[in-house]
């Protein structure tokens, strides 16, 4: 049987990718949709890799990682941002 590693790896390069736009200020909404496409890929990656299907079990939960922490930095972000603007005024 063949297995089939892509949803791991597509999982990890999405987290990645969100997790650069969520560092990145201005581009948090790839980051939020980026983010949420990591999270569905890693947890289809992480039934395969249960189910045999796959072996990069440790892709499909970096990926899982990377894209939740790349959707919680852009709401610190705005966050932050409000309570100074708050502040401010």
């Amino acid at each position: 049987m063949q297995l089939s590693n892509g949803m791991g790896t597509a999982a990890l390069v999405c987290g990645i990718v969100g997790l650069v736009c969520g560092i990145t200020y201005f581009l948090w909404v790839f980051a939020v949709i980026l983010g949420i496409l990591a999270i569905i890929f890693g947890a289809i990656g992480k039934g395969k890799v249960s189910r045999g299907e796959a072996n990069n079990g440790g892709s499909a939960t970096a990926g899982l990682v990377c894209g939740i922490i790349g959707m919680v930095l852009p709401a610190i972000y705005l966050a932050a941002l409000d309570a100074a603007v708050d502040s401010v005024f």
